[in-house]
């Protein structure tokens, strides 16, 4: 996939037209594998001097990772219930080398740019006088002498049988 940036009005501050002399490109990892996001950043002179069409915002600056990617990653994890070390060895399958530590320092740097949004549903939730939860048990990884069902709430795991 390629994403063009072009100014759209192509005149100098001096009076002059703009010409196109290139592009400055920026290359991240989409959200499908093996796909690609290009950024093209057009890049401009006139007798003053050269202008470049100024840099698209990204969650992580300088990082391989779209933001499409970020979302997608935090949203396995937290919404689906799938752990990093699993994600690593689905890139892995898609010929990707995404390292679960590469991934968690993108969850963890990606994670301001939500903080606006958990602001939100926090100050709407306790914004009631009553709150409900779903305390229902849940399955997580088998493991010899424990149950495979642990009952989560109020930040701590109690086993339940």
């Amino acid at each position: 996939m390629e994403q063009l940036y072009e100014l759209l009005q192509r005149w100098c501050v001096c009076g002059q037209a703009l010409e196109l002399i290139g592009h400055e490109i920026r290359e991240q990892l989409g959200n499908d594998p093996g796909d690609v996001i290009v950024h093209k950043h057009g890049k401009y002179r006139c007798v003053c001097g050269v202008a470049t069409v100024p840099k698209s915002k990204t969650p992580l600056p300088g990082s391989q990772a779209s933001p499409q990617l970020i979302a997608q990653i935090m949203s396995a994890k937290y919404d689906e219930g799938v752990p990093l070390y699993r994600q690593e060895k689905m890139a892995k399958r898609d010929g990707l080398d995404l390292p679960r530590a590469e991934l968690a320092r993108w969850v963890i740097q990606g994670s301001p740019v939500l903080q606006p949004v958990w602001n939100r549903l926090e100050e709407t939730l306790f914004g009631y006088d009553i709150t409900a939860a779903d305390e229902l048990g849940v399955q997580v990884l088998k493991e010899t002498g424990r149950s495979p069902i642990i009952k989560a709430g109020c930040g701590y795991a109690e086993e339940t049988f």
